[in-house]
């Protein structure tokens, strides 16, 4: 998807978390909340999946890992618990977030 400033100006694809599903003049839609195209060009919201450190299932809302918890895919999808002796802040995109309890 893309969009226009005016008539006449160039196209300009849509960022990531947005997307354009519609020919002509137009602005981009920002996908729903803590959701992302995972791209620029986005044309529909069916693109719109759940990021790093969220989970979630299509038709849905994207939550928040919770303590201890990560996600790395930019996907539908649960997440992980860390290693056993590790945790991590609520919405952690990595293992590598899951630090050594003190």
């Amino acid at each position: 998807g893309a969009e226009a400033p005016g008539p006449g100006q160039r196209c300009n694809l849509c960022h990531p978390d947005f997307y354009a599903n519609a020919t002509g003049l137009q602005n981009c839609t920002a996908c729903p909340p803590f959701t992302t195209t995972g791209g620029y060009g986005g044309t529909s919201e069916e693109q719109c999946v759940c990021k790093a450190g969220y989970s979630g299932v299509r038709g849905g809302n994207c939550t928040a890992c919770l303590d201890g918890e990560y996600k790395e895919e930019i996907a539908f999808g649960n997440c992980s618990l860390c290693p056993r002796g590790r945790t991590s802040a609520p919405a952690a995109p990595s293992l590598s977030d899951c630090l050594c309890l003190p």
